[in-house]
């Protein structure tokens, strides 16, 4: 996104014309950083009128490789139904972003959930409501998040209100949170400066170490 409407500025600034097209499976901007909260519904944005008020093409499909032709080439691409197709290009910037690859733990593939995308963030929150249509004692429940970085920090701090947004105050307040970390610390990459700081929250939200 930010690669696109760079271009398109940058080519007004010099008085040009620049045809720019955006290649994306889907038009979302997804709030990927905070898909650890709750209403992960909420978290993604239509990239189409802001595409469109900056003259920039959409085109919905996955890109499966480059053709060099001179001083450009041909992105070769399949669209939403599964149908070859070509982009011209001039230029072509690749800005494909990332995805998590699960662990080889396991049973992790068919039991776990992550918020690593917009659709298993959907699909963690499905899980956390059907605790509610499940019968049971408040303290059937426990829940482990796998990783002591920032994400599992803040998914483990997070999940006793989702788990209360769902099935109820007993339920969550019932629940056992573990967060599993693999260093011997937690939060390795952030530094010492914020470790007492993020234990201490820890520590009050009843999460184990």
């Amino acid at each position: 996104l930010w690669a696109a409407l760079a271009a398109v500025r940058e080519a007004k600034l010099a008085g040009a014309e620049l045809p720019v097209t955006l290649l994306s499976p889907e038009p979302w901007l997804v709030m990927r950083p905070r898909l650890y909260e709750r209403d992960p519904a909420t978290l993604r944005e239509d990239l189409r009128p802001l595409l469109q008020a900056a003259g920039i093409r959409f085109v919905a499909g996955n890109a499966e490789d480059a053709v060099a032709e001179g001083a450009g080439g041909r992105l070769r691409y399949r669209d939403g139904a599964g149908v070859a197709a070509e982009l011209p290009f001039d230029r072509l910037v690749v800005a494909t972003g990332i995805r998590m690859t699960l662990p080889p733990v396991p049973g992790l593939a068919e039991r776990g959930f992550d918020v690593d995308s917009h659709d298993a963030a959907l699909k963690l929150d499905a899980h956390l409501a059907g605790l509610a249509a499940t019968a049971g004692p408040p303290d059937r429940d426990g829940f482990v998040v796998i990783g002591g970085g920032f994400t599992g920090i803040e998914m483990a701090l997070e999940l006793r209100d989702r788990i209360a947004a769902h099935a109820g105050d007993a339920v969550a307040e019932a629940a056992a949170i573990h967060l599993v970390e693999r260093s011997a610390v937690v939060g390795p990459e952030l530094g010492a400066n914020p470790r007492p700081v993020i234990l201490q929250a820890l520590a009050a939200a009843r999460v184990q170490l």
